[in-house]
């Protein structure tokens, strides 16, 4: 059996010029491999956001899996777009 792990991080950093900022990250590993390494850095610019839709599209493409959505707001292409620069951090 496979084993997936997700370690969620979060960080926030407060600028006196930008204020507060707030990121969400996570290392994920499958059987021991590193799919995702994108632990939360808050500062003022590009912060590090993942949630479960970027854990989904990581793990998809890892294990050869074609996505094809309808029917939602949100547009997986986005997330595998934006996770190309999580995937430069493996």
């Amino acid at each position: 059996m496979s084993k997936l792990i997700i370690k969620h991080s979060h960080n926030t950093y407060d600028c006196e010029d930008c204020g507060l900022s707030f990121s969400d990250g996570a290392v994920v590993t499958l059987d021991g491999e590193t799919i995702i390494d994108a632990p939360a850095c808050a500062h003022c610019f590009g912060n590090t956001n993942i949630d479960y839709v970027h854990i989904l599209v990581a793990l998809c493409k890892k294990l050869d899996i074609e996505i094809v959505e309808s029917g939602k707001d949100i547009d997986i292409a986005y997330y595998g777009q934006e996770l190309e620069t999580f995937n430069k951090l493996t």
